[in-house]
């Protein structure tokens, strides 16, 4: 499984710097593995700062957890925060740049003179622009590669986990890919369609930007919001695009059989669904098994069936400990609406089998 680029994290973690979160959420890699040692915080504000300040390469063979309480029965050994190596003053992805989650980054100039010619579609051959590896547009590679609007390092949303893309993917296209649209009329099309067809057009457009072979073609009016038919003559229309950035991820450095962390044991994920996944592990010994998916006190995890504590893991993920053998691991969302609504079926629906019984030994 490939970590996409938008982490589904706290906003806190736009504080760590991009090489530490790579680690912490597997991007490229496997997002779950195991880990041999572990610190304990005392809480998460001393958690956010460990995860900010240790060495990347101690990232990978030491694990963070809060839970103090619930650490002291660990059967794993135990590292002390003072053996920590500890950076005075880590780099933030605050003050660095969405694009460097990847490998590489080319900004490919756009001519300010299509935006003007009444041509409603253009292309453009990828592979002159010197880009190391184009991959396609297939559902298979999401998240392998993306395209930003405009020069993304000179803006605010550029930073990591407040970027807001201007571009966004649409599954329109032929089956199996998917291509791009601009954001303003994604919104329209996709959140507010009635709106959209009142006022807009009477035809939802569908994508704008496609990718076949290394050329990427589409339709001329993106190239800003700026002369579509929709906005007018403002300020915009004078001001066309000037570039798009196009990141990606170095094939060798994608690699979905193992994880970036201390040890990697034969692990299937036997099922995954939005509120539920079951690994089947073969654990060569006693570990903690980490999984790169968003915490929360409603996520309950069961190790063969029985339920086991989850902790909290460099402050925003899961882990379990996993004894020396071949177990299956599922980690399911049971928010307490659902207990409360299965146990109130349960109360109610028990009575009236009894009542219609009844009714039905009467009536016979």
């Amino acid at each position: 499984t490939i970590a996409l680029v938008q982490l589904r994290v706290s906003g806190r973690l736009r504080f760590v710097s991009i090489d530490r979160q790579r680690i912490l959420a597997g991007i490229g890699k496997r997002r779950f593995g195991f880990f041999d040692q572990f610190v304990a915080a005392e809480d998460s504000h001393q958690a956010l700062d460990l995860v900010t300040r240790m060495l990347p390469k101690d990232l990978k063979n030491t694990l963070v957890l809060e839970q103090p309480e619930l650490t002291k029965s660990l059967d794993v050994s135990r590292s002390e925060i003072l053996q920590l190596r500890l950076e005075d003053n880590p780099a933030v992805a605050y003050n660095q740049s969405i694009h460097e989650y990847y490998d590489w980054k080319v900004d490919i100039p756009i001519d300010p003179m299509w935006a003007k010619q009444a041509h409603p579609t253009f292309s453009l051959d990828l592979t002159k622009f010197k880009i190391p590896y184009v991959w396609p547009w297939d559902i298979q590679y999401l998240g392998y590669s993306d395209l930003f609007l405009g020069p993304i390092t000179s803006h605010y949303f550029s930073q990591p986990l407040t970027y807001y893309p201007s571009f966004s993917i649409s599954f329109a296209a032929e089956p199996g890919s998917y291509c791009y649209m601009y954001q303003h009329e994604w919104y329209l099309t996709q959140v507010r369609p009635k709106l959209y067809r009142e006022f807009y057009a009477p035809e939802m457009p569908g994508c704008q930007l496609y990718l076949n072979g290394g050329v990427m073609s589409g339709k001329t009016e993106w190239l800003g919001p700026y002369v579509t038919n929709d906005i007018g003559d403002g300020l915009e229309a004078e001001q066309p695009l000037k570039q798009v950035s196009l990141a990606g991820f170095y094939p060798q450095n994608i690699d979905s059989d193992r994880s970036p962390y201390a040890r990697n044991e034969p692990t299937e994920v036997t099922q995954f669904g939005p509120n539920s996944v079951t690994f089947r592990i073969e654990n060569s010994r006693d570990g903690l098994f980490y999984y790169a998916d968003s915490f929360s006190t409603e996520w309950v995890a069961y190790l063969n069936d029985s339920p086991v504590p989850i902790f909290k893991a460099n402050f925003n993920f899961k882990a379990v400990f996993v004894p020396k053998g071949t177990h299956t691991v599922q980690f399911r969302f049971e928010p307490w609406p659902y207990h409360w609504f299965f146990s109130l079926f349960l109360w109610l629906s028990v009575p009236a089998l009894i009542f219609i019984g009844r009714i039905n030994w009467h009536s016979d």
